[in-house]
């Protein structure tokens, strides 16, 4: 099948490359936002109903790789297709930056592949994550479209140890930015000295205001809540693990975890401990109680 994009000139296909680029980033930054502080998407342009929700998509627990936010993933993937879009208009159409290309774009068709499977899995649909999913086709097309006027017309492939030793310098700084996110999202949870002093009496006007909190243990924003409070966790008597109590978290109407409820106010997303006594309405060093 013949690729409709080789008709346009390769400087129009790069300059449509870099523009992909830039708004995958500035997408996949906006769900990196609603990712970490989904109240403050909660109302947004993305939230249409209880199916449309980029809030619920964007906070479950497919939403991390390793821990490793999908959403920071996107971020980092766009900003390489638009080095890569920088690279061919300042030195030049190379057979290994387009090989490189096309490699780098198999890898968005699989995050593409995984994003739908995971909607599927939620019966949920995120409107910004959709948007992103055609970004990335779009530069698997426009990879291929380089393909078949660079690197078809020399007629023979580089040598794999030759093609790696062009692309060292790219390969090196993926691998690196790759583990400092692996290392940087996987750093254990600290907790100030202070704040552990307060957890116990914390957990005591959580129970007495009847507050509630869903989650699940396979969550990271979840497993960071857990790590807050230490030990005082597993004293809080409204908590929901909404893999062993589904039907419960279910008819609470819990789209996004951890999830804290107490009577008709509600609170999605990861607290500290000060944020969460404010919210409760309990006794805090820095948050007297209201």
């Amino acid at each position: 099948m013949r690729n409709p994009l080789v008709l346009f000139s390769e400087e129009a296909r790069v300059r449509v490359l870099a523009v992909v680029g830039l708004v995958g980033m500035a997408t996949s930054v906006y769900l990196l936002r609603m990712h970490y502080a989904p109240e403050v998407a909660a109302h947004g342009v993305c939230e249409v109903n209880s199916v449309l929700s980029c809030v619920a998509v964007n906070t479950s627990k497919y939403s991390e790789l390793f821990k490793i936010p999908v959403a920071l993933l996107g971020i980092f993937w766009f900003a390489v297709v638009t080095a890569v879009a920088a690279h061919l208009v300042l030195v030049g159409y190379d057979t290994a930056i387009v090989i490189g290309l096309a490699g780098w774009s198999a890898t968005g068709a699989a995050t593409v592949v995984y994003l739908v499977a995971a909607e599927l899995a939620l019966g949920k649909i995120c409107l910004a994550c959709t948007l992103v999913q055609f970004l990335s086709l779009a530069v698997m097309a426009l990879a291929h479209s380089f393909y078949i006027t660079v690197v078809r017309p020399r007629r023979s492939l580089p040598d794999l140890v030759d093609l790696v030793a062009e692309l060292k310098w790219w390969l090196v700084v993926i691998v690196c930015v790759g583990l400092i996110m692996l290392v940087a999202c996987n750093a254990p949870a600290t907790v100030l000295p202070a704040a552990k002093e307060h957890r116990a009496e914390l957990v005591a006007c959580l129970n007495a205001r009847a507050v509630a909190v869903y989650w699940y243990a396979e969550c990271s924003h979840c497993v960071r809540q857990r790590a807050r409070f230490g030990l005082e966790w597993s004293n809080i008597q409204a908590s929901h693990e909404c893999t062993a109590e589904a039907e419960t978290c279910k008819l609470a109407k819990i789209e996004a975890t951890p999830t804290w409820v107490r009577g008709d106010s509600r609170h999605q997303g990861m607290m500290e401990l000060d944020e969460l006594a404010k919210w409760a309405g309990c006794a805090w060093p820095s948050a007297p109680a209201v």
